[in-house]
């Protein structure tokens, strides 16, 4: 199940992606008409999307997915936390030893696009160089904290990938990171614990 945000720019509304080809749209009164993915986590309507999406359904009722723009899967996000350095092969790249304990910093939430969306680029004379990274992104599904390793799926709504752009400045050294675009490149599978038990009804 892959639940996605379709529409024009601020405009967009929450659905799930039927037979790889359609979306169903979900603001709809059977769920209280959500407005967003974070809504639908919110008020646990995982189980009743997928019965909806797996019941019976005219084509009516489904929207081409190539006939819509597919949005920033979340609006209304409180934060992105990004782990640098996290893998042996990219500090080996970068010619760094790979840390003892993560390096953690934030993304600005207004950098997040849609994943066919024109990305705005720093101009030459602010930024030299372009580095992008393609992200293994894990949504947070409900308010957490000080959570176990065994219990760490439970709270984890779904994955996406995400392309990062930065727009490094080299006499601004001391600066992290001076343009930051993140576009999500496809909608967020159900994962984890949250999946299994949608699946075992």
């Amino acid at each position: 199940m892959k639940l996605v945000m379709y529409g024009e720019p601020f405009q967009e509304r929450p659905g799930v992606i039927v037979d790889e080809q359609y979306i169903l749209d979900l603001e709809v009164e059977e769920l209280s008409s959500p407005h967003s993915i974070e809504e639908i986590l919110e008020f646990d309507m995982l189980e009743q999307i997928h019965e909806m999406a797996s019941g019976k359904l005219s084509k009516k009722s489904l929207i081409p997915l190539k006939s819509v723009r597919i949005g920033p899967l979340l609006s209304g996000m409180g934060k992105i936390v990004a782990v640098g350095t996290n893998y042996r092969a990219h500090a080996a790249e970068m010619g760094k030893t790979p840390l003892e304990h993560p390096l953690l910093f934030a993304k600005a939430t207004s950098s997040i696009a849609g994943p066919y969306d024109e990305l705005m680029l720093p101009p030459a004379e602010w930024s030299s160089e372009i580095d992008y990274e393609v992200e293994l992104t894990a949504v947070i599904g409900h308010l957490c904290r000080e959570v176990s390793v065994e219990d760490a799926l439970a709270y984890v709504a779904g994955f996406a990938v995400l392309l990062a752009m930065l727009g490094w400045q080299p006499h601004a050294a001391h600066q992290r990171v001076m343009e930051n675009s993140v576009a999500p490149s496809s909608p967020v599978p159900l994962s984890g614990r949250r999946l299994q038990a949608v699946h075992s009804n």
